[in-house]
């Protein structure tokens, strides 16, 4: 049977293509060759988030619905603590390592960067998310310093808290601008009405090519969409600018559909749309309105990732989980605007949990789950996870085990095994040596 090293690349790179990511990071840095191999078979993460706060950081791999890789490096006392996870914010699940004592966030760039910045990893989305007091700090100038030059391919940035200029300056030194398509500054309003978002505002622009996203999840309704919007013109000066299309999406629930254009002022139009996916208001200015080529009526779904019928699987259970992720992970809530109120903070973590006893029990009644295999480098000790067992279990068979005497017979009994033990070694070893001796001896004397 041939090894691995006899196959053809063609063979290797199809191997390649079934492997899970760890595995292909495992391959690529076994050989040079292996490493060509990699390099050439390309691979697409859905979404990949990295945070930084209060001197902990975070690197969110995922690499589907439900599945994900955590790694968080915590400082200590006496070192770095790693915190290794897959699938799974438990801490029963987590593996530890103490590194040794060094800043975690340069070590966490350097993770990130020797993981993710090559050309045959396309990431969907790439979350960036700094506290206030370090973006004070300019972090994320220390992030691209600490990067050196290096870029990943990326198709939507996704940097949180940042201004609009600093914003498209970051996302545009971090990521390839070939594959860099849009840029999404993302929020949500928590409530306890609903336990996913119903509706989103999103602000839209067009500027150096890119698409500018400014989106606020909501999880609750508007009660007066004309006030929402009128709420949401305010931000902006006069001197907006006139491609600034701004959009209002409920996607709850169906409704029949239907096409509503209005004019609110001398200057802004209003298109309202409604379909089996649900609803969705433009807002925009009129030279706006007559500089596209599609119009507003043809739109199919205005819904983006957060419709369930026409967005991508994993886009939508993204966003639809979103907030109750967002509070098991417990290590950055910034996203949230509304973080601070009491029924957040309180009532709504309640909820979540009462959702997933549910959902266990429902697992538990006749649905037979699929025994996981753990990733490379992700995979925990399972002797240590029933160790006491064990333990407990050893203890009890010694105490039950029989006390046995050894009589004169066993005795004799051992020595003669050992007796023949030693002459098969002299038999097997020593006799070959001296015959070839004597050979050697007697050829030499003639």
């Amino acid at each position: 049977m041939p090894s691995w090293n006899h196959l053809p690349v063609e063979i290797k790179q199809h191997v390649v293509k079934k492997l899970d990511f760890m595995s292909r990071h495992s391959l690529r840095n076994t050989s040079y060759c292996d490493r060509l191999i990699v390099n050439s078979t390309s691979i697409i993460l859905p979404r990949v988030r990295f945070g930084y706060k209060n001197g902990r950081c975070l690197i969110l791999i995922y690499t589907g619905i439900d599945k994900f890789l955590r790694i968080e490096f915590e400082i200590q006392k006496n070192g770095t603590l790693v915190h290794k996870s897959e699938n799974s914010w438990a801490s029963k699940d987590t593996s530890k390592k103490l590194m040794s004592p060094s800043d975690p966030f340069p070590v966490a760039i350097q993770v990130l960067k020797s993981v993710l910045a090559h050309k045959s990893i396309l990431i969907n989305a790439m979350e960036w998310e700094f506290s206030l007091k370090d973006l004070d700090k300019k972090v994320q100038n220390s992030v691209i310093k600490l990067l050196g030059g290096a870029k990943f391919r990326v198709i939507e940035m996704v940097p949180t808290l940042l201004t609009w200029n600093c914003l498209v300056d970051f996302s545009e030194s971090v990521a390839h601008d070939e594959d860099l398509k849009s840029i999404r500054r993302l929020r949500m309003y928590a409530a306890i009405k609903y336990c996913n978002p119903v509706s989103a505002y999103e602000k839209t622009q067009f500027v150096r090519g890119k698409h500018l996203y400014d989106t606020i999840l909501d999880m609750a309704l508007p009660s007066n969409i004309t006030e929402k919007f009128q709420n949401c013109l305010m931000e902006h000066p006069e001197n907006s600018p006139d491609d600034l299309l701004q959009k209002l999406m409920m996607f709850h629930k169906s409704h029949p559909v239907g096409t509503a254009r209005e004019l609110l002022d001398e200057t802004l139009i209003c298109w309202s749309r409604k379909s089996e996916c649900g609803r969705w208001v433009y807002v925009m200015d009129v030279k706006y309105e007559e500089r596209r080529n599609a119009p507003f009526e043809t739109i199919q779904c205005g819904l983006g990732p957060f419709c369930r019928r026409c967005s991508d699987p994993f886009d939508y259970w993204y966003y639809h989980d979103l907030p109750r992720r967002i509070l098991n992970e417990n290590f950055l809530d910034e996203i949230i605007i509304n973080r601070n109120d009491t029924e957040v903070r309180e009532i709504l973590p309640m909820l979540y949990a009462r959702e997933e006893k549910e959902k266990i029990s429902i697992l538990s009644n006749g649905v037979r789950r699929e025994l996981e295999v753990s990733s490379w480098g992700f995979k925990r000790d399972t002797f240590s996870i029933d160790k006491k067992k064990r333990k407990k279990k050893y203890t009890e068979d010694i105490k039950k085990a029989e006390v046995v005497k050894l009589t004169p017979e066993d005795t004799i009994s051992e020595k003669q095994d050992i007796s023949g033990i030693l002459q098969s070694i002299v038999t097997a070893i020593v006799f070959p040596i001296s015959v070839s001796f004597i050979f050697y001896v007697i050829i030499s004397l003639f």
